[in-house]
């Protein structure tokens, strides 16, 4: 005589081992689906840690140290999440900028909509790193007078361009008399 099965929530009779794991994979979604409930604003607080300074996201973070928070079957970046949360939807042409410069921060005040353009050169990229500097390798300021701005572009000291081109002057002489 076969032994019978019965579901231990719902005391449901089960006949074979097939019946068994099927209904009890069934059990778990709607348990899933249940649980799940809870609004994705709950949801995202309860992912971030408050500090007095950044709102640091705790869990999933993308390869360049983004959160990622998913809603609907969508994953979006917690800091966008929590921008649109306080403020406005953010414009397609627009990207955010964290002005305290943690990847990890979700708190609002520290974020702030800019072009991308805007957004690179305050990074800590090659673009952001030379457009803030002030003086060039040899420590001659960028001013008007000492300043080059080359077709694509980029910066040049006329000073140490104009002593560059002197040494290259003065190899090309001396080759010429060996």
């Amino acid at each position: 005589m076969r032994t019978k099965h019965f579901c231990t929530n719902c005391k449901t009779e089960l006949t074979t081992r097939k019946q068994i794991v099927k209904f009890h994979n069934r059990e778990e979604t709607q348990h899933r689906k249940k649980y799940d409930i809870r609004s994705p604003v709950d949801r995202f607080w309860d992912k971030v840690e408050f500090t007095t300074d950044c709102w640091n996201w705790l869990v999933s973070k993308n390869k360049d140290g983004y959160g990622q928070f998913g809603v609907n079957h969508k994953n979006l970046l917690a800091h966008r999440f929590a921008y649109e949360l306080y403020n406005d939807k953010i414009p397609k042409d627009l990207t955010i900028d964290h002005i305290c410069k943690n990847t990890k921060c979700v708190n609002p005040h520290h974020l702030e909509v800019v072009t991308i353009g805007v957004n690179v050169l305050r990074g800590n990229g090659w673009s952001g790193v030379n457009k803030r500097k002030t003086h060039c390798i040899n420590g001659h300021i960028f001013m008007n007078e000492n300043l080059i701005i080359r077709p694509k572009g980029g910066r040049e000291c006329l000073i140490c361009r104009r002593n560059k081109l002197r040494r290259w002057r003065q190899k090309q002489k001396n080759a010429k008399y060996i």
